[in-house]
C-alpha cells in the first residue's frame, strides 16, 4: 500500500515508520483471503432394501467368502440356515441378553483384552455404536443393567482381566454404583455424550481418521447392527442420527472428519431423504 502524509498533520506524521508493520494508520482489511483448503465435494451412498432383513442381507453382500456368518433372532433359524447352506451351525446364547454378552466375550482367552466396554442392556444405541472402534481394538462389549453390575458381566470381567473398563453412557444410562463395582476389575473411565448421538460422536472420536463414515437410525437398532462389522473391518465410524433430519452431533463430527464417502443405512422408511440431503449440504458451502 501508498501511504500519502500529504494531509496528515505533524504528529501523525511522527509515528509513521517507513517499514513493512506501518503501511496505514488504519487496519487493513483484506479481501478474498483463503485460510485453508475448502472440503472436497462428499458422495453420499445408501444401502438398504425393502426391509430390515433385505438390508441386513445387502450389507452382508459387500463381504467377500466370509468364513463365518452370524445371524440374529429366529427360532427355527439353524435348521433353516444348515439346510439352505450346508454349513455347520452353533448357537452362542445364554439365559438372557447379558449371559449371551459374556458368552460371546469367552471368544477372547485371558488376558487377550486390554480394554472392555461396558453398555446398557436396556438400551440398544451405545453398544451399537461401540461395535466398530470394539472391532478395530479387539475388544469384547459387555452388558449391565442401569443400577447394579449384573452378575454374568461381573464373572465375564473376573474371567477377562483387562487393563482397562469404559463405561458407555452418563450416569443416567449406567449409575455410578455400576462405575464403582466395575472398577474393582480395572482402570476405568466413561465415553459419553449428552445423549446417544452425542455418545456416538464421541466415540467416533476415538476412531482414525477414515475415507467412509457411516450413518444409521438412532431410533430403531437392526440397521445399526447389521453394519456394525463392515464398520469395524473397514475402520469406519458408525454414527447415529434422527430419522427426519440430520442429528447436530452426527453433522459435527462429519464435518470434523471430512470423509469422501458418507454411507447410509436402511431405506427412506429408517432415513428420510432429508437427512442425504442434509448431508450434501454440510459440505456444499
Amino acid at each position: 500500500m501508498d501511504y500519502d502524509t500529504s494531509f496528515k498533520k505533524n504528529a501523525q506524521d511522527a509515528i509513521f515508520a517507513p517499514d513493512p508493520y506501518r503501511s496505514s494508520d488504519h487496519d487493513p482489511v483484506l479481501i478474498g483471503l483463503e485460510l485453508g483448503e475448502k472440503p472436497g465435494p462428499v458422495e453420499v451412498g445408501r444401502v438398504f432394501g425393502p426391509n430390515r432383513y433385505s438390508t441386513a442381507a445387502n450389507v452382508a453382500r459387500t463381504f467377500t467368502d466370509p468364513i463365518v456368518v452370524y445371524f440374529s433372532m429366529g427360532i427355527d433359524l439353524g435348521r433353516i440356515v444348515a439346510a439352505g447352506s450346508g454349513a455347520p451351525v452353533t448357537r452362542l446364547s445364554g439365559i438372557n441378553r447379558y449371559d449371551t454378552a459374556t458368552k460371546i466375550a469367552q471368544g477372547w482367552a485371558l488376558g487377550e483384552a486390554d480394554s472392555v466396554y461396558v453398555a446398557s442392556g436396556a438400551m440398544f444405541a451405545d453398544a451399537l455404536a461401540v461395535g466398530p472402534l470394539a472391532g478395530i481394538e479387539n475388544s469384547p462389549v459387555l452388558l449391565t443393567q442401569v443400577g447394579a453390575l449384573s452378575s454374568e458381566t461381573v464373572t465375564a470381567l473376573d474371567r477377562l482381566d483387562p487393563q482397562e473398563i469404559v463405561i458407555l453412557g452418563g450416569p443416567e444410562r449406567i449409575s455410578d454404583t455400576v462405575f464403582a463395582q466395575a472398577s474393582v476389575y480395572a482402570d476405568i473411565s466413561r465415553l459419553f455424550g449428552d445423549d446417544r448421538y452425542d455418545t456416538a460422536a464421541e466415540i467416533a472420536l476415538q476412531i482414525p481418521d477414515s475415507d467412509e463414515v457411516l450413518l444409521a437410525s438412532g431410533q430403531v437398532f437392526p440397521d445399526a447392527f447389521a453394519v456394525g462389522v463392515y464398520a469395524g473391518i473397514n475402520n469406519a465410524p458408525l454414527l447415529l442420527t434422527e430419522g427426519d433430519s440430520l442429528n447436530v452431533f452426527a453433522a459435527s463430527s462429519l464435518q470434523g472428519r471430512e470423509p469422501t464417502l458418507v454411507t447410509l443405512i436402511g431405506g427412506e422408511m429408517a432415513l428420510f431423504d432429508q437427512v442425504r440431503l442434509d448431508v450434501i449440504a454440510l459440505f456444499d458451502r
